[in-house]
């Protein structure tokens, strides 16, 4: 990914047991890993979608993950004034 100019970090987790006594799903599936990859906005999301990096990764991750979700999300750092300004844009 680092060969895809516009990714600015590309992260990738799988799934640990933490037990905080609070009930946490995200539908009726779990999932046992996950990709984060951040862009310089929806410019930057859809030349990585079209770079051929991309095409044989996403060939390679439908074939081998059988429950998936996928999401464009615009994110903010929750630690700055923006964050509320994220939460009700679209409220009003």
């Amino acid at each position: 990914m680092s060969s895809v100019p516009s990714v600015r970090r590309a992260t990738v987790g799988k799934t640990v047991a933490v037990d905080s006594g609070q009930a946490r799903a995200f539908g009726d599936t779990a999932y046992e890993f996950s990709a984060v990859v951040e862009f310089e906005g929806i410019p930057g999301l859809i030349e990585y979608l079209q770079h051929p990096l991309h095409q044989e990764l996403g060939r390679l991750f439908w074939e081998y993950c059988a429950d998936t979700v996928v999401l464009e999300v615009e994110g903010v750092d929750a630690k700055t004034a923006a964050v509320v300004d994220l939460l009700v844009r679209d409220q009003n």
